[in-house]
């Protein structure tokens, strides 16, 4: 019984490291095609973009190592390469950890240089009709935002020749129609005595603050795939260990299979009589020899 649960463990393991193995060449290939294909997405935040490209393709290169590892192991019944993939795999779950533990105490300080980049990107590679113009004109009207943080984030940018201009695609859709809607603001005066200019018909919210809103209603998904991927990998680290700890029992058995004898499959069987006693030995006490005498 217990023999027919290992085997079951064994197939268990072999098919999931299988899966996982699939979904990592998906991974790699997605990962390749995103840091070579210019999508426009890469000029919102280059570094950051490139960056996670990396991590994704090193991840995925990482997961196809250790698939390929795990069922070579489980096949071949190789200690050494089971031992491997444990620890490795408890590496990357100990990694995955404190990275989540890092952007869980570091997370203000990411989020600040998130939006740095993106304003500094947005004033520097902003061009009318060029690639990164139709991605921000795409955020900004599915997510009804303007801006990084505020309509003001577009302002006195170089294409606009430093005037406090938004994009059309940040006006509301009943303004839409108007031609050129990013042109009408109104200049008023701060309370710090500083000019404010105001257009009344661009989304007020920015784009960061929806993006991150959006993310926080959909949590429930990031929580699902954190969670299979923590039950795939708490598997596989169970499945190792006993895979591992049942191969010095079963190379045993496989040396104890090598070593029986084949014993003849008819044996005749003849029946001897029990031995004859010996004869009894009786012994007689010699005669005395006849002595004639004279009397």
């Amino acid at each position: 019984m217990l023999r027919g649960g290992v085997q079951c463990i064994r197939i268990a393991f072999i098919v999931l490291n299988i899966l996982v193995g699939l979904a990592s060449c998906a991974a790699l290939g997605l990962g390749i095609w995103l840091h070579i294909k210019d999508t426009g997405v890469t000029r919102l935040n280059q570094t950051a973009f490139l960056n996670a490209t990396s991590f994704i393709i090193a991840a995925a290169c990482v997961g196809i190592l250790v698939c390929i590892m795990g069922c070579f192991g489980s096949v071949a019944h190789n200690r050494c390469l089971l031992l491997t993939y444990f620890i490795v795999v408890l590496a990357l779950f100990l990694a995955e950890f404190g990275l989540g533990m890092y952007f869980l105490i570091f997370r203000d300080t990411i989020t600040d240089n998130v939006r740095y980049d993106l304003k500094l990107s947005m004033k520097i590679s902003y061009l009318p009709h060029s690639t990164q113009s139709a991605v921000w004109d795409s955020i900004q009207t599915n997510f009804q935002c303007c801006g990084v943080d505020s309509p003001t984030d577009w302002h006195f940018i170089p294409a606009w020749n430093e005037l406090p201009i938004t994009p059309d695609s940040c006006c509301i859709p009943e303004h839409r129609s108007t031609q050129r809607c990013g042109l009408d603001y109104q200049e008023l005066m701060g309370p710090d005595g500083r000019p404010r200019f105001l257009n009344a018909k661009a989304y007020p919210r920015g784009c960061f603050q929806a993006i991150r809103d959006y993310a926080t209603r959909n949590m429930y998904i990031f929580a699902i795939a954190a969670v299979i991927l923590a039950f795939v990998q708490l598997f596989g680290l169970v499945s190792s260990m006993v895979l591992f700890c049942s191969g010095s029992t079963w190379r045993q058995e496989k040396r104890d299979k090598l070593i029986v004898v084949e014993e003849p499959e008819f044996v005749e069987i003849v029946d001897v009589p029990p031995p004859r006693p010996p004869k009894p030995i009786i012994l007689q006490p010699a005669a005395r020899p006849y002595v004639e005498t004279n009397l």
